[in-house]
C-alpha cells in the first residue's frame, strides 16, 4: 500500500489499499499539487497568521513521510519544497502585478515578515525585492508610453 490515509481526510478515495499502482500514485500526488496551488493560488491568498510557514496547518491532508517519500518519488523533491517553489512563484506575481506593499504580501503568504520573505526569494531565485520594484516600474513606463503612442502623443 502507498499510502496510509486518515479516514478524515478528503482524499481517501484516492487511497485504495487494493491499488499501490503508478497510475494511482500520480493521482495523489496530483492532489497534493493540486491543494498546494489552490491554497497560494486564490485571490485572498492564505488566510492571515503570525507564524511563518510554506505549508499552513489548513491543508486538507496530513503530512507524513509516506507521502513525502511518494511525492518525491513523481516530483523529484519533497511536497515542502515543492510548497515553497509555489510560495515563491506567487510572491512573485504578487509584487510584480500588484500595488501591495512588501509587509502586506509577506502577512498573505504566511512569512513572518518582509525580511524574511526577501531572504526567502533571494535564496530561491537569486533575486532582491528592489529587483522587482524596478521591474514593475519598467513595466509602468512602457504601458505609459504606449498610451501615449495610441493617443497619437
Amino acid at each position: 500500500m502507498l499510502l496510509t490515509a486518515n479516514k478524515k481526510e478528503p482524499f481517501d478515495y484516492l487511497v485504495d489499499s487494493n491499488d499501490n499502482t503508478p497510475a494511482r500514485a500520480v493521482e495523489v500526488v496530483s492532489f497534493i499539487k493540486a491543494e498546494i496551488q489552490k491554497l497560494y493560488g486564490s485571490s485572498k491568498c492564505l488566510q492571515n497568521s503570525t507564524q511563518s510557514r510554506p505549508l499552513p496547518a489548513s491543508l486538507p491532508f496530513t503530512l507524513d513521510k509516506m507521502k513525502n517519500q511518494l511525492f518525491l518519488a513523481c516530483e523529484g523533491k519533497t511536497i515542502r519544497q515543492y510548497a515553497l517553489e509555489v510560495r515563491v512563484n506567487k510572491l512573485k506575481e504578487l509584487l510584480l502585478y500588484t500595488h501591495l506593499p512588501s509587509d502586506v504580501i509577506a502577512f498573505k503568504l504566511h512569512y513572518a515578515s518582509a525580511g524574511e520573505m526577501e531572504e526567502e526569494l533571494l535564496h530561491q531565485t537569486g533575486l532582491t525585492l528592489s529587483f522587482f520594484h524596478h521591474l514593475k516600474e519598467e513595466k509602468a513606463d512602457l504601458a505609459q508610453q504606449a498610451q501615449f503612442k495610441r493617443k497619437g502623443l
